[in-house]
C-alpha cells in the first residue's frame, strides 16, 4: 500500500453525495473543468449525450474482477473498452473520510453502475467523456460487475 503522500490529490474534484440502494452513502466526483462544462450546458438548454457512431447507445452488463490495488492506471479489457467505453481505471485505498476511490476514464456518456463484492452498487452518470471518481466505504471493494444504460 502506498503512503498517503504518494496518492493522487483529489482537491481539484467536485463531489456530489449519493446513496446506494442498501442505504450506504458514497460520493461521485468530476474535475472542476467538467463540472463547469456541465453547468454551462445546462444553462444553454441541456446536456447532449455522446453516442456511438451508429447513433445507438447500447445497454450492457459485464462481469469484471478489479481488486483494490495501487493508484496506477490499469488498462481495461477489450470487452470493457468496446461495450462500456471505459479505457482505464484505478481502484485504491485512500487516507481520508472514504476508504476507497474508483477513478475511471470513459469515451461515451453512460449512466454506469459498479457492483462490488460486498455487494453494493454505486451509480455514476457520466455526462462528459472525462475522468470520473467514486469514493466509498465497503466490506469488500473488489469491483465485480459494470452495468450501463
Amino acid at each position: 500500500m502506498s503512503s498517503a503522500s504518494q496518492l493522487p490529490n483529489l482537491d481539484h474534484i467536485v463531489w456530489t453525495k449519493a446513496t446506494t440502494e442498501s442505504g450506504k452513502n458514497y460520493e461521485v466526483g468530476v474535475t472542476k473543468a467538467a463540472a463547469e462544462i456541465r453547468s454551462k450546458a445546462i444553462a444553454a438548454g441541456g446536456l447532449k449525450p455522446i453516442v456511438r457512431a451508429n447513433g445507438v447507445k447500447e445497454e450492457f452488463s459485464i462481469f469484471i474482477d478489479w481488486p483494490v490495488g495501487d493508484s496506477e492506471w490499469k488498462t481495461t479489457s477489450s470487452q470493457v473498452q468496446n461495450d462500456a467505453a471505459i479505457t482505464k481505471y484505478k481502484l485504491y485505498e485512500y487516507d481520508g473520510y472514504w476508504k476507497y476511490v474508483l477513478h475511471f476514464v470513459n469515451t461515451i456518456h453512460y449512466d454506469y453502475q459498479f457492483k462490488d463484492a460486498s455487494p453494493d452498487v454505486y451509480t455514476c452518470d457520466t455526462w462528459t467523456n472525462d475522468d470520473h471518481y467514486i469514493r466509498f466505504d465497503s466490506t469488500d471493494a473488489t469491483m465485480k460487475k459494470i452495468m450501463g444504460r
